[in-house]
């Protein structure tokens, strides 16, 4: 599953990219000419009046960038082949040999989806082994029980599954997002006084890109963990043992774990390009407004006169007819004894 919304995610920014790309550049390139110009004319002024003659050197080395620069960032072609098809080739390639390192295989990320997958039927097909299945009014407890466990073992490991999933996404949209201005920063190179856009704009993809690499590493290590989590789970799904046991504990602890080591992924690779860490805090906000808003859900509906009286009602409903149930069932016992 996990693969699949990748690869449409890639495919669908890849598609953008083509579409606007010519077109914004069309638009950048009558700006790029007077810049050119005017940049030529004040260092042509500037050289006749003897005032840069120590940077006759710079300068021809920016008529040469200005030259080679133009033909890589106005043409599409060219573009996509020298800069936006290498770097998200070797962002895959990195991601993949992490991945197989950390797991022992060949399959790259494609591998890592199937075992999460896999992880995951293992872990519903033991939901609903353990899950009772008896009257709901005689077996409350035992179903608040499950309900509670399963729970927020499901949720844990749900919870990494998405995370991951995100991060890959959030850091290859990111990614494309740059190569969308990457032709204006990569043209503001060819002058000494504009090229920190250019190293600005390097940095802001290899941030991205690390994410991706480093995300995948951390999963491609914790994946082993969580398989043999979920190995033990359905090696002891016997009801009978309870619903908190060291399994669904350990099925918890591992999910836990490789979230918490996956939101630090977004520090690892802002350490090493030099930029800013919180790619990752938009995930755990959203986690966290999530649980928040179904606390708040339920506070409301609780709060509510209308919800709270139906509540009531059902609840008076469901006692009645269990006293009435319970008395029937008293009688025929007696009836029998007698």
């Amino acid at each position: 599953m996990g693969t699949e919304i990748i690869l449409v995610v890639l495919d669908s920014l890849d598609k953008y990219f083509m579409l606007i790309f010519g077109s914004f550049m069309a638009s950048f390139g009558g700006f790029a000419r007077a810049f050119v110009l005017l940049y030529l004319l004040l260092m042509g002024i500037g050289y006749l009046k003897a005032k840069f003659g120590e940077h006759t050197k710079e300068i021809g080395w920016s008529i040469l960038l200005i030259i080679a620069l133009h033909v890589f960032v106005m043409e599409l072609a060219v573009y996509k082949e020298w800069f936006v098809d290498p770097i998200k080739r070797i962002t895959m390639h990195m991601a993949s040999f992490f991945v197989n390192a950390g797991m022992g295989g060949s399959d790259g990320l494609e591998g890592l989806f199937t075992r999460l997958d896999d992880a995951f039927v293992k872990m519903e097909t033991t939901v609903d082994a353990i899950f009772p299945t008896g009257n709901l009014i005689m077996f409350a407890s035992d179903y608040i029980k499950a309900t509670l466990a399963l729970g927020a073992m499901t949720l844990a490991f749900g919870a990494v599954y998405v995370a991951y999933v995100i991060t890959l996404c959030m850091g290859f949209f990111s990614m494309y997002v740059l190569f969308v201005v990457g032709g204006i920063c990569i043209f503001f190179g060819a002058f000494k006084q504009t090229r920190h856009v250019t190293w600005s704009w390097c940095r802001a993809v290899a941030n991205y890109a690390l994410l991706v690499i480093f995300a995948s590493m951390i999963m491609g290590i914790c994946v082993d963990g969580i398989s043999h989590a979920m190995d033990k789970l359905a090696a002891n799904s016997d009801p009978s043992l309870g619903y908190f046991t060291r399994e669904i504990g350990y099925v918890i602890c591992w999910s836990l774990l490789s979230l918490g080591l996956l939101l630090k992924s977004a520090d690892y690779a802002a350490a090493l390009s030099g930029g800013m860490a919180g790619s990752t805090a938009m995930i755990t906000g959203g986690l966290a407004m999530t649980g928040g808003a179904m606390f708040s859900a339920s506070k409301l509906a609780y709060n509510n006169p209308f919800t709270r009286g139906a509540a009531n009602k059902v609840g008076g409903w469901i006692k009645e007819g269990a006293s009435r149930a319970y008395s029937k069932m008293k009688g025929i016992k007696r009836s029998s004894g007698e």
